[in-house]
């Protein structure tokens, strides 16, 4: 399944790929994130892998993030593996003007397993994290509080 999530951020595109480029960013924007554990290669490089682990609604979860390329402030492409599932997020940085980005990811999602069955909560619940995500990122770049 294939889906995508755009947000315009006022703020120039280099302060947004610096960012995206930093290996403590999510931490940023990402409310539950828990802890970011790397497990090999240089952080913040393409073959860099991590562990992630989020806490959700009570539940902690972990996946496990791998950079595949890094070419900021164009685009960056990660794979996060977790239990039946892996995503391939792309990031895209569209420069709109000298202090205007738009950002767009793009998540294809295979599902392998019990997962399957599960594939429109899945999707629901991916895209409803997605706009989070998205309008998080957007508060933290503009200069606000995810208070």
């Amino acid at each position: 399944m294939h889906l995508s999530q755009d947000v315009i951020i006022d703020a120039p595109i280099a302060q947004v790929a610096e960012l995206l480029a930093d290996p403590q960013g999510p931490r940023k924007w990402h409310r539950d994130l828990q802890s970011i554990d790397l497990k090999r290669g240089t952080a913040g490089t393409p073959g860099a892998v991590s562990e992630l682990t989020y806490l959700d609604k009570g539940r902690t979860f972990k996946v496990t993030e791998t950079i595949v390329s890094l070419d900021l402030p164009r685009q960056t492409v990660s794979t996060y593996k977790g239990p039946g599932m892996l995503h391939t997020l792309t990031t895209t940085l569209k420069e709109l003007g000298p202090s205007s980005t738009r950002v767009t990811v793009d998540n294809d999602i295979k599902l392998s397993g019990v997962a399957k069955f599960a594939g429109p909560v899945i999707s629901k619940g991916t895209a409803g994290q997605m706009k989070h995500r998205a309008e998080d990122l957007k508060t933290v770049l503009e200069g606000g509080s995810l208070g």
